[in-house]
Formats: C-alpha cells, structure tokens, sequence
C-alpha cells in the first residue's frame, strides 16, 4: 500500500474523491451481478438455496450487508433510473435498500 502519509493534503483528498466514485461504480456493478445471477438463478448452480445465502456465505458479505445489498439490486431491477443517483453518491445503497422495502 502507499505511504500515505508522503501525500499532501491536496493529494490525499483528490484520492479519497476518486476512491469513493470508483466505490459507488463497483457497487453498482455489483448490484447489476446479483441481478444477473438471480435472473439465472446461478445461486442454485453453485449449491445455494438463494441469493442471500450466496451473498452471505459464497462472497463473505455480513447479513445486514448482504440485505441492503439485495434490496438496493432489486429495487435497480424495479427502477432502473435510480442508476445516476446512485452513481453520482445521490442515493446512498442503505436509502436504496429501505426503499425496496416500501
């Protein structure tokens, strides 16, 4: 990893910005993963009985990760247009979970 601390200040926080943009892009990446792999129900393929046991025990996420996780990626799959705000930060992936569930 880098020596962070060689950063300036300037640096440091230019970095931080583009790590959280490229977060927020993986995410959103992940989410269109999960619906894919519900759509072919590749969770039944790899031995699960469903999405969230694979999320859970097959890619390592926490329970309360993986639900805001599943909720968020159906609530895309019902909404696609919600995809910029969740690109650009608008919509954070727990507000797009606990809107699924309205």
């Amino acid at each position: 990893m880098k020596n962070l601390i060689a950063l300036s200040n300037a640096e440091l926080l230019i970095q931080t910005r583009s790590l959280a943009a490229r977060e927020r892009e993986v995410t959103l990446d992940l989410l269109w993963h999960l619906r894919e792999i519900e759509s072919r129900r590749l969770f039944a393929v790899e031995g699960y009985p469903s999405l969230w046991e694979y999320v859970t025990r097959g890619l390592g996420y926490s329970e309360g990760s993986a639900s805001r996780r599943i909720a968020a990626m159906r609530l895309l799959k019902d909404l696609p247009e919600i995809e910029p705000a969740l690109k650009n930060g608008e919509l954070s992936l727990a507000n797009a979970s606990a809107l699924q569930h309205f």
